[in-house]
Parts: structure tokens; sequence; C-alpha cells
């Protein structure tokens, strides 16, 4: 725990597998940019706790304040390559160890 939300994505992430997933990258603030030039793929699916931005269906903004307390781990959906975040918070007078969603977390007491 500790790590910001890119360097616990792709702590978790399973390895690229070409054909199949999408590329992306981090910008500074945790943005996922997805790579779309390669072919006609649609926008990438949103990711818990995160936004589309409106002028670009391709980066996602995210909305998770810090938390210490909150695990990620990352997966890939091999029906369209993007994605996807599974979250669990340790935080014991909240969701203690379980699988918890963005709209949890905005109700934590460690929010207040």
């Amino acid at each position: 725990m500790g790590h910001d939300l890119p360097t616990q994505i792709m702590d978790t992430l399973p390895p690229f597998v070409e054909g199949r997933d999408r590329r992306f990258h981090f910008e500074p603030d945790g943005t996922i940019v997805y790579d779309h030039e390669e072919g006609n793929w649609e926008p990438p699916r949103l990711v818990d706790g995160y936004e589309s931005d409106p002028k670009d269906p391709w980066r996602l903004r995210p909305l998770w304040s810090p938390c210490e307390a909150r695990m990620h781990t990352a997966v890939r959906f091999t029906s369209c390559g993007c994605i996807g975040l599974i979250s669990r918070c340790t935080e014991p007078k909240a969701h203690f160890m379980q699988r918890v969603t963005f709209d949890m977390c905005k109700q934590c007491p460690r929010q207040e």
C-alpha cells in the first residue's frame, strides 16, 4: 500500500498480449491515455474511479482521492483489451477487506 494509483496499476497489471490488449500510458496526474491510432478501436470502457475526458474519450481522468487504506489490483478484459480495477479497503471502520467502488470510498470516514 501507499503507492500512487498508476504505480499500483502497473505493478499488478497482467502482461500485455499483442493483438488483444490496448496500449496505454499515464500522464503525470494519473490520467490514463489509450493509444487509438493503431486501428478502428472504439473508445475504451470506463474504469471505476475515472471519468472520460469529454473532448477525448481515449483519455480517462482519475477521480480517486489519495488513501493509504485502499489497494488496487488491475485486470485486463480479454473481450476489449481495456483495463479495469478491483479495489479493496483496509480501513477497519469502513469496508475492511471488502471490494469497494469509487462511490463507496467517498462515504468512508477517512475521507471526512
